[in-house]
């Protein structure tokens, strides 16, 4: 399928998916400290999230991985989770911007 074949919402969401995955890829990770000896590199996570960071970064992963499995039903998916296309791109936008909600959210969608 092209994208030219796709309808506007589909095409919505593939958009949505990849703003999401280049922009959460380009982050740095701003709250690591990392110690180094002579032998060897140990990176020490440093990231500490309130209970509502969590929930934020919890909802952004389940939202993700909902979306992921069938984007066509992303605005059903999002409906049900009370929330519009744009203010999910702005949960995006928000993780994005924060290296250690950034960092959070890497690491739950991995597991």
């Amino acid at each position: 399928m092209t994208m030219s074949s796709m309808i506007p919402g589909q095409r919505l969401a593939i958009l949505l998916i990849l703003l999401m995955a280049t922009s959460l890829a380009g982050c740095g990770d701003g709250e690591r400290e990392e110690q180094v000896d002579e032998t060897q590199s140990v990176v020490v996570d440093t990231v500490k999230l309130t209970p509502e960071q969590k929930a934020l970064v919890h909802q952004a992963v389940t939202l993700a991985n909902a979306i992921e499995k069938a984007p066509e039903t992303m605005y059903k998916i999002l409906e049900d989770y009370g929330l519009t296309a744009d203010e999910y791109q702005s949960m995006v936008y928000r993780i994005a911007a924060d290296p250690v909600l950034t960092s959070a959210y890497e690491e739950m969608r991995t597991q």
